[in-house]
């Protein structure tokens, strides 16, 4: 399973809504946050997992950044953690070993500074 971030410019909205310690609030007005990111390849892969090793492999992430990898069972208990980190040129190319963990649905999260990937995976 593939997840695919576009390039492209996106436009968040937001409004800061403060609320002091005596219970007083203030809302500020909107403003314009402007995002543009690059186009972010992550794949997993095999999926399902059939011999306990999962390949994880993402490009044109930020140069020598961590990626936080995380796998937690259908009841988000997270069972397994690990941080990578992408090499020179922003990619990212690891495999990780499930032995561990018994057959049934997980879903692994890709987290670092400019990128959140959930994904659904099987191990047989």
């Amino acid at each position: 399973m593939n997840l695919w971030i576009t390039s492209h410019i996106q436009v968040f909205p937001n409004r800061l809504r403060q609320t002091d310690y005596d219970g007083t609030t203030e809302i500020f007005r909107p403003v314009s946050v402007y995002y543009e990111g690059g186009q972010n390849n992550i794949a997993l892969y095999p999926n399902p997992v059939t011999h306990d090793e999962l390949n994880i492999s993402a490009s044109d992430l930020s140069a020598d950044s961590e990626v936080l990898i995380r796998v937690s069972d259908i009841n988000g208990r997270v069972v397994f953690s690990h941080m990578l980190k992408t090499n020179e040129t922003g990619f990212l190319k690891n495999s990780l070993d499930l032995t561990g963990l018994p057959k049934g649905s997980y879903l692994v999260e890709l987290h670092n500074d400019y990128i959140s990937g959930f994904f659904k995976i099987i191990k047989n």
